[in-house]
């Protein structure tokens, strides 16, 4: 039986079992779902929420397989089992604590209990407990709430847009060295870098393998891989503010920002401080381009492989079209487009300083004679293509 419920029986009519949830209440969440748990024929979900808390990612869903019928603690089981990032203690036949992440809930802990509800027609209903059955396409919610009913409903509830729980087995730092993936960098220690540029849509999510001595830190790691690749830039002036990569590009302020993650598995992301972050060896660091209502963390990512070539290539003028010369430089250099079109170009130290914007046509000479020594990143964007150039100032 449902703690609160037992608690408050004099305040609350408790609903039992409700049979199987109707479809619609399943899919209004199914497409949320990222991590499936268990086995079987049928699936349904459970909606963890800490709403006391008062973070904007504090409640999350899972999906669970089974056959027929399932309690809502083997559902839970079924998760603790597959996520190392999820526990749940049963004590006496009550739910009495719940961790994921960086949440917690303990029950009696400033009079916040764990209550149990199943989805019925859109709206969240009391159910028995840990001992209530869900069927095919049944939800079940647990929201770790105090006891006031004068503010318990409905901010109390468990919501109908969590955020996706993530495998924390789908990617990490092992998988480089198995799967002979390429590394950014060179060193002793080892981490993984994701760039999502929409944590909502498919293969907008990239993650980069990234060695380095030691420990490090985000914006560091950010740096090595724009040294090793030349479709790679950022833009970074004590916070992160733009990203490009191939075709993707996430500018500050138009639309969305740039948020940043840490992570010791693929599951367990927590937002930091910024890519001054300390990163250690085996850790992860993210940045997504979010809205932050909520902030959303990464998704799935797809594996960027380090280039092939040197730590001083340049993008292939014959494939581009796109000339850069001299390069090494000294003094100043030239860049010339195929055909006469209009174009811009921003070049950045590999730092993320800004030194030139400018627009030209068909071609301009920069003179660098202030310039320090060192590699620059440059983004030439015309009407009918965006390009990422590497430079060299000797």
């Amino acid at each position: 039986m449902n703690k609160l419920s037992f608690k408050s029986a004099c305040l609350f009519f408790v609903l039992g079992f409700f049979g199987s949830a109707h479809a619609q209440d399943f899919s209004i969440l199914k497409n949320s779902i990222r991590f499936w748990v268990g086995s079987g024929t049928d699936s349904g979900a459970v909606v963890v929420t800490f709403p006391g808390e008062g973070f904007s990612d504090s409640s999350f869903i899972w999906g669970v397989l089974f056959n027929d019928s399932i309690s809502g603690g083997d559902m839970l089981q079924a998760i603790e089992m597959e996520d190392v990032n999820f526990d749940f203690k049963n004590l006496g036949g009550f739910l009495d604590s719940v961790n994921y992440n960086n949440h917690s809930g303990y029950n009696a802990v400033n009079n916040f209990w764990w209550n149990t509800f199943s989805l019925n027609n859109g709206n969240w209903e009391f159910n028995s407990g840990l001992t209530a059955f869900m069927h095919q396409e049944g939800v079940y919610g647990i929201s770790y709430t105090d006891s006031d009913t004068s503010t318990w409903m409905p901010n109390r509830l468990p919501t109908l847009n969590p955020v996706p729980a993530l495998n924390p087995q789908i990617i990490s730092v092992a998988d480089f060295d198995n799967n002979q993936w390429r590394w950014f960098g060179e060193g002793n220690s080892k981490a993984i870098m994701v760039i999502d540029f929409a944590p909502n849509l498919e293969g907008k999510s990239f993650a980069f393998g990234v060695q380095f001595d030691d420990t490090t830190t985000g914006l560091e790691l950010l740096q090595k891989i724009a040294f090793e690749d030349s479709t790679f830039q950022f833009n970074a002036s004590g916070f992160l503010n733009d990203i490009y990569f191939h075709s993707d590009s996430g500018i500050g302020g138009a639309p969305n920002y740039w948020g940043t993650w840490s992570a010791t598995n693929y599951g367990n992301w927590i937002s930091n401080m910024g890519i001054s972050t300390v990163v250690k060896d085996g850790d992860f660091f993210a940045c997504t381009y979010t809205d932050f209502n909520p902030a959303l963390r990464p998704s799935y990512p797809q594996v960027i492989q380090a280039p092939q070539t040197g730590n001083t290539s340049i993008v292939e003028t014959e494939k581009t079209g796109v000339q850069v010369y001299p390069n090494p430089f000294n003094s100043q250099f030239t860049i010339e487009l195929e055909g006469s079109e209009n174009a811009s170009i921003t070049i950045f130290t590999i730092e993320g300083k800004e030194m030139v914007n400018t627009q030209f046509a068909a071609s301009t000479t920069i003179s660098t004679s202030d310039w320090n020594a060192g590699i620059y990143i440059g983004r030439i964007e015309s009407k009918s293509r965006v390009m990422i150039i590497r430079i060299i100032k000797e």
